[in-house]
């Protein structure tokens, strides 16, 4: 059920948005821990394959949190100084951490819900199988 968005979170690159998905899952689960009978047989029957991805997402996340923590050191050792060009920086990072800029984000993820978004609303499996 779950196979085309987890494939399409590779995608993603940007913290904040990976936090977000991953809070959406952990919710689910979250949800299924509170109320079993909240959650549809068909997520139920996903929860694994939820929790994998989320610590997927997590791993992702922290691995992404290190490598900007670096790129802050590098900065502070250079002193922030006229030499060290943040747009640069910031250009460079983006380009290193594979990042899309908002609007290609933004685009990405319309065309990822626009694709499963009729599935979602009439209870269509997401895989196509």
């Amino acid at each position: 059920m779950f196979g085309e968005w987890f494939n399409n979170m590779t995608l993603v690159k940007k913290d904040f948005e990976l936090r977000r998905m991953a809070m959406g899952l952990n919710r689910i689960i979250q949800t299924h821990a509170e109320n079993q009978q909240a959650v549809p047989a068909l997520v139920q029957s996903e929860l694994p394959r939820i929790n994998d991805q989320l610590m997927s997402l997590c791993l992702s996340i922290t691995q992404k949190r290190h490598e900007v923590l670096q790129e802050n050191r590098e900065y502070v050792v250079k002193g922030g100084s006229e030499e060290f060009d943040s747009d640069e920086f910031n250009d460079s990072l983006d380009d290193n951490m594979g990042f899309l800029d908002e609007e290609e984000e933004f685009k990405l993820q319309q065309k990822m819900f626009s694709d499963i978004g009729h599935k979602l609303h009439t209870g269509e499996p997401l895989d196509e199988k």
